[in-house]
Formats: structure tokens, sequence, C-alpha cells
């Protein structure tokens, strides 16, 4: 009996010395699955809101005072974002259509109209991404046919081109739908309307517009993938294998060849796992 207790006890002993010569075992990484909203990609949608803004004429000698105008709109946006690590830049385009319009009798009698059907502008836009919440700036250029009219007089139709600039912010409800709040300001400058708009003297009708809109785009698939971050530091990066399975796996890729060093030391072989699933 006592010759056999001996003998675990010297079993234990040796077993313990081995164990501590051994090296110590390499975990492979946690990941983590959080994974942060990318915008980049085509998108599309439709957009709603209220128009307001200022007009006047102007003739040799004479002219009204600025009018209020105002009205609603409702149009079409398309556009193309490009997401650089949290930076957005992008493209938009946008047409709606609009019943703004107003009218003064000061010094216009029987009375000065001006009106515009459709507003239409072309834009840059540059954002901040904070996963799914998108603050952004935007600015470029804008089209509207600007109606100049008044009774007894024959009145001018044209397209005038102007300048918009604006600033909005945009959410992502889903992974395709997102929603956004926009203000746009649009400046036409002076439109000509010759002698048509008034009596031996030739007229140039001014007009800005104001809009505060509201819009629902859906986003089509994104020129790339969304991005993980490996837990164990930012060079580190995992990306899903296959966007039809829904599992919670990803690839582990070095970025930098220091941290390969790291890994792999000149005498041993360090192995990580390339791929993970919970």
């Amino acid at each position: 009996m006592h010759k056999a207790i001996a003998a675990l006890i010297v079993f234990a002993f040796y077993s313990s010395a081995r164990a501590a010569d051994l090296p110590a075992p390499i975990l492979a990484p946690s990941i983590d699955q959080t994974v942060e909203f990318r915008w980049s990609g085509f998108y599309a949608g439709i957009n709603s809101g209220l128009v307001w803004g200022n007009s006047g004429w102007n003739a040799p000698g004479a002219s009204t005072e600025k009018f209020d105008l105002s009205g609603f709109s409702l149009g079409g946006t398309i556009g193309y974002n490009y997401q650089i690590d949290r930076a957005i830049v992008g493209v938009e385009g946008d047409i709606a259509w609009s019943n703004f319009h107003g009218s003064t009798n000061a010094n216009c009698l029987p009375g000065c109209e001006t009106k515009t059907n459709w507003l239409s502008t072309i834009r840059g836009r540059v954002g901040y991404g904070v996963d799914r919440f998108l603050p952004f700036v935007t600015g470029g250029i804008a089209f509207a046919d600007v109606n100049a009219s008044s009774p007894g007089r024959l009145g001018s139709t044209k397209i005038a081109t102007g300048w918009a600039a604006g600033f909005g912010v945009e959410y992502a409800l889903t992974d395709n739908w997102t929603a956004k709040a926009e203000y746009i300001f649009a400046d036409f400058g002076n439109v000509g309307c010759g002698e048509n708009c008034s009596i031996g003297a030739p007229v140039n009708v001014s007009l800005t517009e104001q809009q505060v809109r509201f819009g629902l785009t859906y986003k089509f698939f994104a020129a790339e993938p969304p991005v993980q971050t490996a837990g164990i530091g930012p060079n580190y990066r995992c990306k899903p294998r296959d966007p039809t399975d829904p599992g919670p796996h990803c690839d582990i890729m070095v970025a930098k060849k220091e941290h390969k060093k790291q890994l792999k030391g000149p005498k041993q072989q360090v192995m990580v796992n390339s791929s993970m699933k919970q």
C-alpha cells in the first residue's frame, strides 16, 4: 500500500515537471461579431416636403418689393455613396414636382406672379458615418422652370440655372432601407423676362427657394461587404465568407507584416484558425 502511494506521488511530481517544460498554449483570438453598417453603393428613393422662398420683379426705375412664395414638393432621388473608413463621399440627383408660387400688387398692377412647377438638383455629398447614422453636407447645381406672369401681359417661362447647398441626416432602418431629412437652399439669381412682363421696359425676375424634405431610399448591394474587427486589434479584419450563410463566422486576415512576424517566431510556428464559428 505504501509503495503504491509513493509511486503515485512520484508520477504526479514527474507529470508536473513535464508540464512546466511545455510551451504555453496559443489561443485563437476572440472575434467581435459586431458589424458596422456600410454606406457604399447605389440607391434610389422618393422625397417630399415644404418649399418656401421669395421673388422680386426688377425693371429700370421701378421694382416690386420682395414677396413670399410657398408650396410643397414630391419627387424622386438617385445617387451613389462611397465609404472610406468613416468618411462618405457621393453624388446625388433629384427632381421634384412642386406648386411653388406667390404674387404681389406692390408697384405691379394688376399683379405680378412667380411660380415654378419643378425643381431639380445635381449635388455632391460629404458625410461622416457613425454606424447607421450619417450626418452630411451637400452642394451643387439647381434647375427650375421659372414662370413669371401678369394679367394682360404675355409673361415668360424659362428654365433657370442656379446653385444649391444644404445639410441633412440619414439613418439606416435596415441593411437596404434608409430614411433621411434634409434642408436645401437654391438661388437662381435673376431670370430675364424682357418686355413680356411689362410695358416698354425689360424686367428681371429674381428667385430663391428653400426646402425641408423627408425621404425614403432603397440602397442596392454595397460595393464592398461589411467589415468586422477582431478582438486582438485593428490589424485583423473579418468578412463574411458567404452572404447567403447567416452563421456568425468570419475569416481572419493579418493585414501587416509586423504582426505576421509576431505570430510566427524563428523557431516555432504559430497556427491560428483561419475560420471560426460560434
